[in-house]
């Protein structure tokens, strides 16, 4: 659950940057607000971190290399799909 949250995360915080970057009404402590503390606060690095470290205690070094792995990867991934999002609404014609 973990992962789904952080990938969601991933893409909600590049959506919400590309489609607020140059909105100049938009005071620049709401987008704190939104990346930082709404994006933040939803996803949870530290409960992925101990989840990590439970699987290398437990010895299962497979699963923690596939989780930390697959992690990143997909929340890149996401990143770099909220951003695309985030270009191609602000494309659209009206």
């Amino acid at each position: 659950m973990t992962l789904a949250i952080n990938i969601i995360g991933s893409f909600a915080i590049m959506l919400f940057s590309g489609l607020f970057v140059g909105v100049s009404a938009l005071d620049e402590r709401w987008m704190l607000f939104l990346r930082v503390g709404l994006c933040g606060g939803f996803t949870t690095f530290s409960t992925f971190s101990m989840e990590a470290l439970r699987f290398l205690e437990q010895g299962n070094m497979t699963m923690a290399a596939v989780y930390v792995s697959l992690s990143c990867v997909s929340c890149l991934a996401a990143a770099f799909l909220g951003e695309i999002a985030s270009a191609a609404i602000l494309s659209r014609p009206n």
